[in-house]
């Protein structure tokens, strides 16, 4: 299953960053139980709509992924701060933000706001397409 598919079957049991972030995990040496343990507090844009899981998930990848081109810290932190830059012009081309609110519609730190979010059904018509489109952008980018 390429990994676009496989994260959208994630999310189906994992939060956003859970499904991004575990569908590269191996790749860097990585179980993907471990990955999904560290992403567990980053859903919800961390459970206050701010950063989307899926972006928090990209950036855990690309620090991963940078880690490979040098030995030198100063140098991995560059390269990385390239790849989020392009990462964040190339999500926010398609969705307008990287916030969690502001693409879903609604303040998940707000217990009446998530209701009304779980109630329209906004996790599982929006959500994946988020996910899909990180993933996608990784694929993209990461050489």
């Amino acid at each position: 299953m390429d990994r676009v598919k496989q994260a959208i079957k994630n999310f189906e049991l994992l939060n956003c960053n859970q499904a991004v972030f575990s569908v590269f995990a191996e790749q860097f040496g990585l179980k993907v139980s471990t990955a999904t343990s560290i992403g567990a507090a980053f859903g919800g844009g961390m459970a206050q709509g701010k950063t989307c899981g899926v972006v928090t998930g990209a950036y855990m990848v690309i620090g991963l992924w940078s880690e490979g081109k040098t030995n030198n810290p100063q140098e991995q932190k560059a390269i990385a701060k390239e790849k989020l830059k392009l990462f964040n012009l190339k999500f926010i081309a398609s969705h307008n933000d990287l916030s969690c609110k502001s693409l879903l519609g609604y303040d998940l730190s707000d217990d009446e706001q998530r209701e009304q979010a779980k109630e329209v059904g906004v996790f599982q018509s929006q959500c994946p397409k988020y996910v899909a489109e990180s993933v996608r952008i990784l694929e993209e980018i990461l050489d």
